[in-house]
């Protein structure tokens, strides 16, 4: 009678172990899944590049950002002057403007000076609220600032991991965007870069009709 040789080495025992093999195949799994999710990630950031947030630049890869919320993108269209606010800010700075009689207050666009809506209006103003006013609208390079700290902020905020990115939907939902956060970013940049500017909106700085 033919008697069978034991053959099994140690690492057959060491596979017939229910807990080994389990901690083999999860490291199996592990690290197909690492071999599948770079390709995936890459590919996504690829797909998503144009609208990837860029904490270097303050805009996204392909878009400009508001350069005043620093969320939504910039109103764009045919007939319209290359601007550099978003659909609700622009009307937060409209609806600003109007109690000085002027179309816009911050610089949402390139103009040699604030655009006036009511003339009459515009030049009742003494010296002090017109120097706010223009100071406010030449302030190009500090709006620019303005949305790059804010970018940069958010990304600390969010604890955005090195090497990783985040596109406009994620920023949004985090963020927020909408006519509330164009009150308050546009509120706080002006509060922080132009308190004379706040000063005329409410009454602070004298006008000639008033006669104060």
């Amino acid at each position: 009678m033919d008697h069978e040789t034991n053959t099994s080495t140690e690492y057959d025992d060491w596979v017939a172990n229910p807990d080994n093999l389990a901690q083999h195949l999860a490291g199996i799994l592990k690290n197909l899944t690492r071999a599948t999710k770079e390709p995936e990630r890459k590919a996504s950031i690829n797909r998503r590049w144009p609208y990837l947030v860029n904490p270097e630049t303050g805009h996204l890869n392909g878009h400009d950002l508001c350069w005043i919320c620093s969320s939504a993108l910039v109103h764009s269209g045919p007939t319209l002057p290359k601007l550099r606010a978003c659909r609700w800010c622009l009307a937060q700075d409209r609806r600003q403007a109007a109690r000085l009689g002027l179309r816009h207050l911050l610089p949402v666009f390139d103009w040699p000076a604030p655009p006036v809506r009511d003339r009459v209006r515009a030049d009742q103003h003494d010296q002090a609220t017109r120097d706010a006013t223009t100071d406010a609208w030449s302030q190009v390079s500090t709006l620019d600032r303005w949305r790059r700290d804010c970018v940069a902020l958010a990304y600390e905020w969010m604890e955005v991991a090195a090497g990783d990115v985040v596109d406009l939907y994620d920023w949004q939902a985090r963020l927020g965007v909408g006519a509330h956060r164009s009150f308050v970013y546009w509120a706080a940049y002006v509060d922080g870069y132009h308190p004379n500017l706040r000063r005329a909106l409410i009454g602070g700085l004298p006008s000639k009709a008033g006669g104060r």
